[in-house]
């Protein structure tokens, strides 16, 4: 007996890389989030810098992600995490955000070479 995928497309042995924003300011983000802005995952009432936590999974440890906020203001940031730390299956990552006022969303992106 064989396994293969179909079209002869790659499918990971552990499953899908996947990235997710755990919380920020230390509040949770609702799982799974609803990127709505009438009704915010996280509402944050300050304008210092807080953490932003990232989970990772199937993403190696030591890698560095990129989170970019969008704002309605037209404030848009690029920030890196630090690096990965963890395990293959389950890892996290910090970054330092400063959010402007007014909504924003969040995005999490992998970049790695095996």
């Amino acid at each position: 007996m064989s396994a293969g995928s179909p079209f002869s497309t790659f499918i990971p042995a552990n499953g899908p890389p996947s990235v997710k924003i755990l919380s920020v300011n230390g509040v949770s983000v609702t799982q799974p989030p609803t990127g709505n802005l009438a009704t915010p995952d996280v509402t944050i009432n300050q304008t210092a810098p807080v953490s932003v936590t990232v989970q990772a999974t199937n993403i190696p440890p030591g890698t560095v992600l990129t989170l970019r906020v969008f704002s309605d203001t037209d404030m848009d940031q690029t920030v890196q995490t630090t690096p990965l730390l963890g395990t293959l299956q389950a890892s996290t990552a910090t970054a330092t955000v400063t959010f402007p006022s007014g909504f924003s969303l969040s995005y999490v992106k992998a970049t790695w070479t095996p």
